[in-house]
């Protein structure tokens, strides 16, 4: 295997919102580059001192869900790490795939592959885990009456009637078209493994360090130690409290006055305000995440690639950088992929502010003064730089002399269920994930929508997930490329660091180290943090 390709540790099948509706931020792709090694995950002591509550702080609302295998946003994304986990998981974001309940993976071929499960894996009930349960799971994740964040783009490759149980432990997997990347998919965070019967209105049954005790969304969750964990000395806290804030300032005043012990998510632009604390640390990541606006390529007018292109001229991308993020990032392309080796093969000019070139392109498209392209731009508050660049891009446009009116309308973290992916425009973020793997989430099956609209691209795209060969699969991403860049929906100004801020004594954090999840990867379900 060639462990120099990157992969994503975050994947999705659809748009983020639709999560909650049952249908995205993460459950799984598949089509990942191969190119990861496997190790087993040690059941090592820890030699810290058990006992004690983590406060944990997140912006969220009341439209905040426990599910084993679905999130919205990220005050869901740390509750699931908590009770469950994956057959495979990554060791953060290092091209590293470590067997998580599954005790081995073999691949047969690029459609069959058979998975054994750990002996002696229990639930946080006593129930043993079986190969029933993983059979269930996937039933669930592939339901199309759920639609499940995974859903769309599992069902390109795999069938629930081609899942077989081989005996108590064992699974066989028949995949529908070959794909490359089988134990990736395991590895997503999404596809965990839930008992059978389970549902997001019954018991929160899972095999992770801590089981969920109470949930009041939109205020707080409290987790206890798992008593069946599979891990010796681990999880080390009796008690892991999630507490929902509504908006930043809010989250950052509370970690600076005591209340909690960690913030996830802070506002890039408070890092001075922060830093001036002795008593609290930051850990800043910049490993390819994006923050976009996203034009869907069926929905008018953003159906004609003139104004796509027109928009994508508007925006002053280091304006973006600065203003939204403090400069903490860098300037992007409208490319996702960044962490990919062949992240923008085609070596594409960086693209800069043209409104002349904007305004004659949006005339081409019928839109003048007297009949102005008007719309609105809403952002959430839950996630950093969103409503920032939506500010500035609505001050972009008033360059083009009302040709083009944005009217920038700040949210909080209801934004994922009213206006997410409802409307032809609109602002959204994703975690880093190679190119493939991005194309498989809600970049190309739920937000732009682009694989409805240029058969060419999807083609392409399931090919590439089936291509063993670098150097074919590179051509093929060739195409898609250009694809995106000439015909795409996303405006993607930048690709931002993120960071979180916590007290100084909390321990096991490995500070600087690239993941794709907030909380260096919440410490796989905050187990591998102390005081």
């Amino acid at each position: 295997m060639n462990t120099n390709e990157n992969v994503d540790t975050e994947k999705s099948g659809v748009s983020r919102r639709q999560f909650i509706k049952g249908v995205g931020l993460v459950s799984v792709s598949s089509g990942l580059l191969a190119g990861l090694s496997l190790t087993s995950v040690g059941a090592a002591t820890s030699k810290a001192k058990k006992g004690g509550t983590l406060r944990v702080g997140v912006v969220g609302s009341t439209n905040d869900i426990i599910d084993g295998q679905a999130i919205v946003a990220k005050a869901d994304q740390a509750r699931l790490l908590t009770g469950w986990e994956s057959l495979m998981t990554f060791d953060n974001f290092a091209p590293t795939l470590k067997y998580g309940l599954a005790e081995s993976v073999k691949v047969l071929s690029t459609t069959n592959a058979v998975v054994k499960l750990k002996k002696g894996l229990k639930f946080s009930n006593g129930k043993p885990v079986t190969a029933d349960d993983v059979i269930y799971s996937w039933q669930r994740l592939l339901d199309p009456k759920l639609a499940l964040p995974s859903f769309k783009a599992l069902n390109e490759f795999f069938d629930p009637a081609m899942i077989k149980k081989v005996d108590s432990l064992t699974v066989e997997f028949t995949m529908k078209k070959p794909t490359i990347g089988f134990e990736a998919t395991l590895a997503s965070y999404t596809s965990a493994v839930v008992p059978v019967g389970y549902t997001r209105e019954g018991p929160q049954i899972g095999t992770g360090p801590y089981k969920l005790k109470s949930f009041t969304p939109g205020r707080e969750s409290t987790h206890v130690r798992n008593p069946y964990y599979r891990t010796k000395g681990k999880p080390v806290f009796d008690t892991v409290i999630i507490q929902d804030f509504g908006d930043k300032a809010a989250l950052v005043n509370a970690l600076l006055s005591g209340q909690i012990d960690a913030a996830v998510d802070i506002p890039l632009t408070s890092i001075p305000q922060i830093q001036a604390n002795s008593a609290l640390t930051i850990n800043e990541v910049n490993g390819g995440g994006w923050l976009c606006i996203t034009m869907q390529t069926d929905v008018k007018p953003f159906d004609d690639p003139r104004v796509r292109q027109a928009l994508r001229l508007i925006i002053d991308r280091q304006e973006i950088l600065t203003r939204a993020l403090g400069g903490h990032g860098e300037v992007a392309n409208d490319l996702f992929g960044k962490v990919d080796p062949l992240y923008n093969v085609n070596k594409f000019p960086q693209r800069t502010q043209d409104i002349a070139k904007a305004v004659a392109l949006l005339k081409e498209a019928g839109f003048t003064k007297e009949k102005p392209l008007e719309f609105d731009l809403a952002a959430p508050d839950d996630t950093g730089g969103l409503i920032p660049m939506a500010q500035a891009f609505a001050e972009h446009a008033k360059k083009t002399d009302g040709v083009v009116k944005v009217n920038a309308k700040a949210m909080d973290a209801t934004y994922w269920d009213s206006t997410y992916a409802k409307v032809g425009i609109f602002t959204s973020f994703w975690s880093p994930r190679n190119y493939l793997a991005q194309i498989g989430t809600a970049a190309g099956y739920g937000e732009t929508n682009l694989e409805k609209t240029n058969k060419a691209y999807n083609d392409l795209y399931l090919q590439a997930s089936g291509e063993p060969d670098l150097a074919k699969r590179t051509a093929l991403i060739k195409q898609m490329q250009k694809i995106e860049f000439e015909d795409g929906g996303f405006i993607i100004p930048c690709f931002n660091a993120f960071a979180d801020a916590y007290t100084t004594k909390l321990k096991g954090v490995v500070k600087g180290r690239a993941s794709s999840l907030n909380m260096d990867y919440y410490g796989h379900g905050f187990q591998e943090f102390s005081f």
